[in-house]
């Protein structure tokens, strides 16, 4: 009596191959980032050790506090460019709403005699509801 052997092609199987696979490669990509990883805080402790034995001069400092100097210079110069601007569009803002204001008596005192309504701004409108598209009717089997 001899037995056959099982099928390796089942649902289950296939389940269990899919998550071995996956979980290879997980692992793989695992080592891969942690030895990435360890190289490059070896190299940046290089960078950092040559960088501090070595030190930096008093000139350089100097050179490095002159370039600081000048770009607050400039950065000073172009806040006071802002500040101008701010003032010339606050006071354009100024100037027209002080005009609209002195227009509005005007057109008030003309019409003195004359009996005005007052008209109250239209008020939104709900947007227009979708319709559903009509269904064929179909037969069903």
């Amino acid at each position: 009596m001899t037995t056959k052997p099982r099928k390796r092609g089942g649902a289950a199987d296939k389940a269990w191959s899919l998550g071995l696979a996956g979980a290879t490669c997980l692992g793989l990509v695992g080592v891969v980032g942690v030895r990435s990883i360890t190289d490059a805080s070896a190299t940046d402790t290089a960078a950092v050790t040559d960088a501090s034995s070595a030190g930096l001069s008093q000139a350089d400092l100097d050179a490095y506090a002159a370039s600081l100097n000048a770009q607050q210079v400039q950065l000073d110069a172009y806040r006071a460019q802002l500040v101008d601007v701010a003032q010339q569009l606050q006071a354009a803002a100024d100037a027209n709403t002080q005009s609209a204001a002195t227009v509005l008596p005007a057109a008030k005192k003309k019409n003195k005699g004359a009996t005005t309504t007052i008209v109250p701004p239209p008020r939104p409108q709900a947007a227009p509801q979708l319709q559903a598209a009509p269904q064929a009717k179909t037969r069903s089997s």
